[in-house]
């Protein structure tokens, strides 16, 4: 009996063959993708530095020196000009605004004579309110610890030698001058060293972004295209079971089924974001911009492509288990390429870019112009332009591929 048993479920296994094969090749998909993702963290090459513009406003001896120290530090490619340009204050906000990169460094003018004046550094750095702490805790650091290290030198030698000058001669050979300048420099380095964290011109915000305000819209994103799963289960089930029969067989036209089946879930995904987002804002704090409007396109626009996307799976697979296995990965695959679970800074150069052209990247990114960097309407309109485009497409496509007369 046990051996029949065994024997019936291979039976059942290889009944769906593609299905099988599709449990194999799916996950070597995923696995291509995440090592193209992830490679940048184990190597370090091109790829995997970080562009760091630098606007010099003080042009002064000292700044000249500290550019090149933060070029010899690995990891990081400090730009002094870009595109055989100068970097200016507007060329940096563009570039941060526009996503092209993460953050930027100025020196602005005054910055060598507040050292003088053994004033705290005014150094800024300037960053997307929506960068992670991943990129600008690190690039925080460098900048403390470089600016420490070489600027305050002069400081800490002229003191010294004040001092030393004050002891009689009888009494130099006591004074063991280099543990002198050990002492002060652990003392003094971090008063004298403080970075100013600035916004690209445009984007004011009241307080500093929360930890919810990064993670949350970005998970949102990544759940409501787990609504395939579920349109494709259904879909399939209703061609088992001969109810999608009878639905063809009705007068009704072919665009209306569709957009019968596409309604519910559309709506259901609409309560998925309003509930992760009201969660957010209700008990961790979140602020949700200032622009409700802007909010709300977004949230209206991000379910066409989801629910568009399910209905062309469903029209193209074979089998329940081809239909939710295409649905999980394509949704780990495009959340990778949007930035959900990776940071954008992480994926190789020509991801970062094709990611600004995904369903996921392009909907997580209108949600922080909106929540994080509180900006309006006319922030998002590109971004609502490129999901309404995905949507038609997919949608045409499942009109294209879904099979009204059953065999």
């Amino acid at each position: 009996m046990f051996f029949s048993i065994v024997k019936k479920e291979f039976k059942v296994l290889f009944s769906d063959l593609g299905g099988l094969i599709f449990l194999f090749v799916l996950p070597i998909i995923f696995i291509v993708v995440m090592n193209l993702a992830l490679g940048g963290l184990y190597k370090q090459d091109e790829s995997s530095v970080v562009n760091l513009p630098l606007l010099d406003q003080d042009q002064t001896a000292r700044t000249e020196i500290l550019i090149e120290q933060l070029k010899q530090v690995s990891g990081f490619n400090i730009e002094t000009e870009i595109e055989e340009e100068p970097v200016t204050r507007q060329k940096i906000d563009d570039l941060i605004s526009n996503h092209n990169r993460q953050a930027a460094v100025v020196f602005p003018q005054g910055f060598t004579q507040a050292l003088e004046q053994q004033k705290a550094s005014p150094a800024q750095l300037v960053v997307d309110p929506a960068t992670s702490d991943q990129v600008k805790i690190p690039i925080q650091a460098t900048l403390q610890g470089v600016i420490g290290q070489v600027l305050s030198q002069d400081r800490l030698q002229a003191g010294i030698e004040d001092y030393l000058q004050q002891i009689p001669p009888e009494y130099s050979s006591l004074v063991d001058a280099q543990e002198i300048q050990q002492s002060i420099s652990a003392q003094g380095q971090e008063e004298l060293v403080k970075i100013e964290q600035v916004y690209p011109a445009g984007i004011e915000l009241t307080e500093s972004p929360t930890a919810s305000q990064q993670h949350v819209p970005g998970y949102a994103v990544m759940f409501v295209f787990f609504i395939m799963t579920a349109l494709v289960e259904t879909v399939i089930d209703e061609r088992v079971t001969g109810t999608w029969k009878r639905v063809v067989a009705s007068p009704a036209a072919k665009t209306k089924i569709i957009l019968g089946k596409f309604v519910p879930y559309y709506c259901v995904n609409i309560l998925q974001i309003v509930v992760m987002l009201s969660i957010g804002a209700l008990f961790y704090d979140m602020g949700i911009g200032s622009s409700w409007l802007g909010l709300l396109l977004v949230t209206l626009a991000l379910p066409l492509v989801s629910v568009s996307l399910g209905l062309f799976i469903a029209s193209v697979v074979k089998s329940k288990n081809q239909g939710t296995s295409i649905a999980v990965i394509t949704t780990l695959i495009l959340s990778a390429f949007g930035g959900i679970f990776i940071p954008l800074f992480v994926l190789p150069s020509w991801m970062q870019k094709v990611a600004k052209y995904t369903p996921t990247g392009t909907a997580l990114e209108g949600f922080q112009d909106v929540i994080v960097r509180q900006l309006g309407v006319s922030a998002v309109l590109d971004n609502i332009i490129i999901l309404a485009v995905f949507a038609v497409i997919f949608f045409i496509l499942s009109t294209v591929f879904i099979k009204f007369e059953e065999k």
